[in-house]
């Protein structure tokens, strides 16, 4: 291998590195960001996009929650910003570097040639974070009771969207470490007596108009407020009724952090 290829790579290993513990450090701030929210449950990952200029030259996904998880353990000796030497490069030229974990994730584990990983010049880093919210909706009898139950979870869930989404415009506003925009939207779930899943709901939250839609009233009927779930309910063809069967209710407020880092 020539000298000046292999002086690239040993730059471009610095500035991955660099970027890892940056990396890191989003993820840990991430992390508090989700907890401030008092979640049944969370998770945090993280997607890597490589690309040179306009091409995508590959992708990976990271459990940031269990890279953490590791740290604390004290048991961090692998992968993300572990400081550890990750050489495994085949080229005797390059035996006597140090590689960080990013480097050999795009030579080892994703098969990329020498050429094709010095022509990456940016990465895209999405940051998911997950605040899952359970709801027990098993002793409800009748529709009545139902439809009470689901306006008091839709207005709990709209106090927290609005939460989250107050803090996520101050990030973008400040544009620390990269942060180019973000995304929020509401995942819910119906369990049936069985525990199996069962109807599906999305809702994109970022923009105003989904307040305004989930607070609205039907109608031919002004003296009831009805929940924006029972009408996507319908709209997906089922007898409301059938909200009876189920026993939970899973909530998923997914906020997605888009950052992009240059490498060149």
């Amino acid at each position: 291998m020539e000298p000046q290829k292999v002086a690239a790579i040993e730059k471009f290993n610095k500035v991955l590195e660099n970027i890892e513990y940056q990396i890191l450090e989003l993820a840990k701030e991430y992390e508090k960001e989700i907890k401030v929210e008092n979640p049944d449950d969370y998770e945090l990952e993280v997607i890597f996009e490589f690309c040179a200029d306009e091409e995508e030259k590959a992708s990976w996904f990271e459990d940031m929650k269990f890279c953490l998880e590791r740290i604390r353990e004290g048991s961090h000796d692998w992968g993300l910003a572990s400081g550890e030497d990750h050489n495994a490069a085949l080229e005797s030229a390059l035996h006597g570097q140090k590689h960080c974990w990013l480097l050999h994730l795009l030579y080892d584990d994703l098969g990329l040639k020498w050429d094709e990983i010095l022509k990456i010049n940016w990465l895209w880093l999405d940051f998911v974070l997950y605040y899952q919210y359970d709801y027990d909706i098993s002793r409800i009898e009748n529709l009545s009771q139902m439809k009470s139950r689901l306006l008091e979870i839709q207005k709990e869930l709209l106090s927290r969207a609005r939460s989250i989404r107050q803090k996520a415009r101050r990030r973008v506003l400040k544009g620390e470490m990269n942060l180019f925009d973000y995304e929020l939207s509401l995942r819910i779930l119906f369990y049936d007596k069985e525990g199996r899943e069962g109807i599906e709901i999305i809702e994109d939250i970022k923009f105003e108009d989904p307040f305004k839609i989930w607070e609205g009233i039907r109608g031919f009927d002004k003296n009831r407020i009805f929940s924006s779930l029972e009408y996507q309910f319908e709209e997906l063809g089922f007898e409301l009724e059938k909200m009876l069967t189920f026993k939970e209710l899973w909530a998923n407020l997914v906020l997605k952090y888009s950052h992009r880092f240059y490498l060149k």
